[in-house]
């Protein structure tokens, strides 16, 4: 029997880890089919208990459903408990148990840039389960300040406290009144289609601008910061990243990276010409 893994989102008909991961599984030789899942909130319970059944393996989980998965499992590892969030689902002796990969996946992504973000100053933009992966990995490599912005103050707040509490050498701060000048990286967590007012953000030529998404390609974030000289990126990389790892947790093995970003390009590119 044919085993079955998914992704969990909502509107992610662009989603490049269908294409990815089935690459990677047949180079691997495994019987396993990896189906993206589109569901709304209210289905997300239904989609766990489909989870349950013998023939499938786990999923991922993406926007917007990380932080509101975590009740519907048996348990959570180290990373999505810390993160309370979790994007990997994994089937352990009978129980379904949430991981979270976006930190391995962001700060390889950051390594294939050879950008070093210790002793820096970071702004986010965000803050919902994505923002959690990543500040948590930023912190652990030593950044000196995190300064997060989101639409509803509270959730920043009370991830700038979490931030604190858990590395108290880091400076988090929610909300300023005036957006910092001294950064070294901003990451865009926002969703493609949040609106970002990216002319009032600190590009400069020496900032790494990091957009979390990777369709469209060049979002208008992106496309600001291209124009202002500052260094630029998708989310391609860290996607492909925390998917491998995502793929090691499943099965145990190791899959082909190199054979993952192939297929993720070719998807992209192929779907962006067909919704030009």
């Amino acid at each position: 029997m044919t085993k079955r893994l998914f992704v969990f989102g909502t509107h992610i008909g662009y989603s490049i880890s269908p294409a990815m991961q089935n690459a990677a599984i047949r180079l691997l030789g495994l019987d396993w089919e990896y189906s993206l899942w589109d569901l709304d909130a209210e289905e997300l319970p239904q989609a766990i208990a489909q989870l349950r059944q013998d023939e499938c393996i786990g999923a991922n989980v993406t926007i917007p459903h990380k932080e509101a998965v975590v009740p519907l499992l048996d348990g959570l590892g180290d990373s999505a408990r810390e993160l309370h969030a979790a994007n990997t689902l994994v089937k352990r002796d009978g129980k379904l148990i949430g991981e979270n990969t976006d930190g391995v996946g962001f700060t390889l992504a950051l390594k294939d840039l050879q950008f070093d973000p210790q002793n820096t100053h970071v702004l986010i933009l965000g803050a919902g389960g994505a923002t959690r992966g990543v500040s948590f990995a930023l912190a652990r490599l030593g950044v000196a300040r995190i300064t997060l912005v989101n639409r509803t103050p509270a959730r920043a707040e009370t991830l700038a406290v979490e931030l604190h509490q858990h590395f108290p050498q880091l400076q988090a701060t929610a909300n300023p009144a005036h957006l910092p000048t001294d950064v070294a990286l901003i990451v865009n967590a926002l969703p493609p289609s949040a609106p970002v007012e990216s002319g009032m953000l600190p590009l400069a030529r020496d900032v790494l601008a990091f957009d979390l998404s990777y369709y469209p390609i060049e979002t208008p974030f992106l496309r600001e910061a291209r124009r202002t000289c500052a260094r630029v990126t998708n989310g391609m990389g860290m996607l492909v990243y925390q998917g491998a790892e995502s793929l090691r947790i499943w099965s145990g093995l190791e899959p082909d990276v190199p054979a993952m970003f192939r297929a993720a390009q070719e998807f992209l590119s192929e779907y962006t010409r067909r919704h030009a």
